[in-house]
């Protein structure tokens, strides 16, 4: 049981929960940018409402487009033998960016210049990474961002 605790279960529910970190980051931005905008309304119920019902479905759908990737780039940074913090930092930030580029131009946009939106996801992404690594139980020396 302890087994399938730290192997399994305890990096899966990492990964949900940074997910949905990214995803809540991803709706604060946008909702702060309609609410501070021309024209805006004042803060109601319903709009905090709506904002955590997208987080929580944005962030499932985070999880499900980026499990294969993220687990190609840990495998591949553990090779490079790249530290756990840093690691995972990079590769939600690297998946943010990336994911959401590919998302709005396609394949073809990987020779396009990446937009503000892309830094957006991006610094979401590095921000999830962390929360993984954290809420994962990893911050054990030797492996530590400082």
């Amino acid at each position: 049981m302890n087994w399938f605790w730290i192997r399994l279960a305890r990096p899966a529910l990492a990964f949900l929960a940074a997910s949905i970190i990214a995803a809540l980051i991803i709706a604060l931005s946008f909702y702060v940018t309609s609410v501070f905008g021309d024209g805006a309304e004042p803060v109601t119920g319903e709009g905090i409402a709506a904002m955590l019902t997208i987080t929580l479905l944005t962030g499932a759908y985070v999880a499900v487009f980026a499990a294969i990737p993220a687990a190609i780039l840990i495998w591949l940074f553990r090779l490079l033998k790249i530290p756990r913090g840093w690691g995972d930092a990079i590769t939600g930030g690297l998946l943010g960016a990336l994911l959401v580029h590919i998302m709005a131009y396609g394949l073809s946009g990987l020779t396009q210049m990446p937009s503000l939106v892309s830094a957006l996801f991006g610094a979401a992404g590095l921000i999830a990474g962390l929360t993984y690594w954290v809420v994962a139980g990893r911050p054990k020396p030797p492996y530590s961002i400082a």
